[in-house]
């Protein structure tokens, strides 16, 4: 997917590339924004309980399509096994989920869905999926979708991080959005 430069939804605390804003199971809330003085130092948040971390990133709208990469990685020094789909929902600016979202496993514009195996994540190791979709309406009688929020699990059943997706999901009246399955690799 070279020429649409994905976004890394980072998920180590370490790479600091992305924002994750709470739980979507404890309906945790962002913290306002705020501006850091470059004398201060930022600390990275702590490795969540689950031992993974996601967090999120700019999405790339070349050519009308839509690519985001969801970047999930072992931070606790244990390893981790994972196989085949994230779980995904798509929250509002009340970080409630959206309905009439079609989540669609396998479907991309660009890189090959590499479908589910078992993957096994030693400590600092990364798995990547990528979301795809395209802002397309259809219908003028149903609003558009557009959703500042994801929940991202490891795979259904898993535990969700909420993430902010810089500039928002925007999927039109289709409400359409594509996902890869799990896979390690380096970043492109």
């Amino acid at each position: 997917m070279g020429g649409l430069g994905l976004v890394v939804l980072a998920a180590s605390a370490a790479c600091g590339s992305a924002q994750a804003v709470g739980s979507a199971r404890t309906g945790q809330r962002p913290a306002p924004d705020s501006a850091t003085p470059s004398s201060q130092v930022s600390v990275p948040p702590a490795c969540p309980e689950e031992g993974v971390s996601i967090k999120s990133g700019i999405a790339d709208a070349a050519m009308g399509i839509r690519a985001m990469e969801i970047t999930m990685v072992s931070c606790d020094g244990r390893t981790h096994r994972v196989n085949g789909y994230p779980a995904i929902r798509v929250l509002d600016e009340d970080f409630e989920p959206l309905g009439g979202i079609r989540l669609d496993r396998g479907f991309t514009f660009g890189d090959k869905d590499p479908g589910p195996r078992p993957l096994t994540l030693r400590p600092g190791d990364t798995a990547r999926s990528v979301l795809s979709w395209r802002n397309t309406v259809t219908r003028t009688d149903v609003p558009a979708v557009r959703a500042p929020y994801l929940a991202v699990a490891p795979a259904a059943g898993a535990k969700s991080q909420t993430v902010r997706v810089d500039g928002g999901l925007d999927l039109g009246s289709t409400g359409r959005l594509g996902v890869t399955a799990w896979s390690v690799r380096p970043p492109r």
